[in-house]
């Protein structure tokens, strides 16, 4: 069973909906999903396998954005993703900064689960 921690809107700030949008598309992606909460971004976990990071505060959180990196294995850029060497975190191999604005349920949880 995943462990399940409570991440709150006082913690996240001022992109807390559209972090728990991804947050929740993430978690649903997996049973066995544990998330990991950090000062400026979440990293999400199968097994010792991390799968995705948000980062929801600082330089990689743009604005009204938050910087999804995603640990795909696919040496082929996946349409829509970046390589993600700048955020200098090994579990993460391509990134898509995500606002309301770009925001696309379908393509994010396509993304997640080449994660897998």
């Amino acid at each position: 069973m995943a462990n399940h921690i409570n991440i709150t809107e006082e913690q996240i700030g001022k992109n807390w909906k559209l972090f728990y949008k991804v947050h929740k598309l993430i978690m649903a992606s997996s049973k066995e999903i544990a998330p990991r909460l950090f000062p400026i971004y979440v990293k999400y976990s199968l097994g010792d396998d991390v799968l995705a990071i948000i980062f929801f505060k600082g330089i990689y959180a743009k604005g009204e954005s938050i910087d999804l990196g995603l640990n795909i294995k696919s040496k082929k850029i996946p349409e829509g993703l970046k390589d993600a060497k700048y955020m200098k975190d090994r579990n993460a191999t391509y990134s898509i900064l995500v606002s309301e604005i770009n925001f696309d349920k379908n393509k994010i949880t396509n993304f997640i689960e080449l994660t897998k």
